[in-house]
């Protein structure tokens, strides 16, 4: 079963994809792996419908404090 949030981003998914996509090939970004692996990850657990918790485990999976 899928969330709502999942169920809310279903239809835009492919845009919101091709806008990360556009997003991270930016000046500012395209230098930085790091800040394009938190972006691509909080895009994606959005659209999956885990955002509540998508900071904290991707603060814990890269050895943040």
């Amino acid at each position: 079963m899928s969330s709502p949030a999942a169920a809310k981003f279903a239809g835009e998914r492919e845009t919101v994809q091709k806008e990360l996509e556009r997003v991270l090939a930016s000046r500012e970004l395209r230098n930085s792996l790091q800040l394009q692996k938190l972006l691509r990850y909080l895009i994606e657990e959005t659209l999956a419908g885990r955002a509540e918790i998508s900071i904290r485990d991707w603060i814990r999976s890269y050895g943040c404090r």
